[in-house]
């Protein structure tokens, strides 16, 4: 992988050395061509993470327009941590626009448009964003909640030029109150996904564990209080319930208590609430905070006591970020990071009319704010990977039952799964304080 140093100035100041930022080469001109070669951050095919289902209309010959190339497209992903190559949040959206490049390109070493990956630290993102807008990016991507207020100062401050320059911004997972009439929020509606685990998992303990009550048992924590975390918990309480209501006999039962305060950082305090968590007794564990999904399977794969346990990811198919474990993994509850970048972009920037009409369905209010569910293949669940090859198919085929009865829930049932509320007439959560009363209330529901 090749990097750059770029030294940047700040105006009215004179020259400054900052903090230096890790851009990829990307794809370099060949000037005999016009075409761009492969940026060296490329993810091949057999390597990528995401499910993307894919437009036939976009192809080499559609991006070579009169009306395309007078856009004189530049393609910049800004990370807020971490890698394009991080095998999760990062990859997703990078192997969206890896898949455009290749849809577009005349040859493997010819690409229709240069694709550049910035790495900036917390105090360099004013900074990434300038210079990427200063060097003719006109598709910013944006991926990460830690964008949200960086970008919000940097468009106030910068909007006449963005204007001019029409530069498409897109925020991944979070939204910003922002008239920039170019800017796209793309969130997710992970409580549809997460109500198929719940379901799923109830259904799948209950083959195994038919004859056994006391292994039929979930236990999952959260990093923090928040909907980005809690809408993977309520959800998946909604969907044992809805398991439990349609099978009084084999119902599942969940650890007494949730922690929502592991936080986002693999130390103590979040090592401690794993191992409270795997000392529950379930037989499935699911850790909504970070890196302790990770941390969570170390802790399964190193104690014997816990090697009958299966894990659930989050974000994108952990599965293959840790393929040496792969396994323990029942499934993951998926934000499908790629298919949302790359449905808005065609649908914004290449003007495809297909993809235009699909994302017009989910818009929400007037400002361009995207919420895609599991019938927008926004969100949804990963394969399974379980070691055993039976009880993976039990597994999988647990999964399909719960997508079939996903798909067979009213439009009005459908809504409350969505909705921050433990009963359809129960006052929607709002605050920190609300959101854990609304999770202890489902999983007093869940354990009736």
């Amino acid at each position: 992988m090749q990097f750059k140093k770029i030294l940047l100035s700040m105006s009215g100041i004179g020259s400054l050395l900052v903090p230096a930022i890790a851009v990829s080469c990307g794809g370099s001109q060949t000037p005999e061509s016009g075409y761009h070669r492969r940026d060296g951050d490329y993810v091949a095919t057999s390597e990528r993470v995401a499910a993307l289902t894919t437009n036939s209309t976009l192809t080499h010959d559609y991006v070579q327009s009169d009306a395309i190339k007078a856009k004189k497209l530049k393609f910049t992903l800004i990370t807020d941590t971490g890698n394009v190559t991080d095998k999760s949040f990062n990859q997703s959206a990078w192997e969206a626009l890896n898949a455009i490049g290749d849809q577009t390109q005349k040859s493997d070493r010819e690409q229709s448009f240069e694709f550049v990956t910035v790495k900036p630290t917390k105090s360099t993102y004013q900074q990434s964003y300038s210079t990427a807008v200063d060097t003719g990016t006109n598709v910013l991507v944006l991926p990460g909640f830690a964008h949200g207020n960086e970008i919000k100062k940097f468009i106030e401050q910068n909007i006449a030029k963005l204007r001019q320059n029409k530069v498409v911004i897109i925020g991944i997972d979070f939204t910003v109150d922002t008239d920039y009439e170019y800017f796209y929020a793309l969130n997710f509606d992970v409580n549809q996904a997460s109500w198929q685990l719940g379901y799923a998992l109830s259904k799948y303990l209950s083959t195994e564990y038919a004859n056994a009550p006391e292994s039929r048992k979930l236990a999952t924590l959260g990093g923090g209080a928040f909907f980005g975390v809690t809408d993977f918990i309520t959800g998946y309480l909604k969907g044992i319930k809805a398991w439990n209501d349609a099978n009084p006999t084999l119902k599942t039962k969940h650890a007494e208590s949730i922690n929502l305060n592991a936080g986002f950082e693999a130390n103590d305090a979040q090592n401690s609430a794993i191992t409270n968590m795997l000392g529950t007794g379930a037989k499935i564990v699911y850790p909504v905070a970070g890196p302790a999904t990770t941390q969570t399977v170390q802790s399964v794969t190193s104690n014997e006591a816990y090697r009958d346990k299966l894990v659930v990811g989050v974000d994108v198919d952990q599965s293959k970020a840790i393929p040496s474990s792969s396994g323990y993994f029942a499934t993951s509850v998926l934000k499908n990071i790629a298919q949302a970048t790359y449905d808005i972009i065609l649908a914004k920037v290449f003007g495809i009319q297909a993809l235009e009409t699909k994302i017009s369905a989910f818009k929400q209010g007037t400002k361009n704010n995207y919420y895609g569910g599991f019938a927008e293949g926004w969100v949804g669940l990963a394969p399974s990977t379980i070691a055993d090859t039976a009880k993976r198919a039990v597994m999988q085929a647990a999964i399909e039952e719960a997508k079939t009865k996903f798909n067979a829930l009213s439009a009005e049932e459908k809504k409350f799964v969505s909705e921050p509320k433990a009963t359809k007439d129960a006052q929607a959560a709002t605050d920190e304080n609300s959101i854990k009363t609304l999770v202890d209330a489902l999983l007093n529901l869940v354990n009736q």
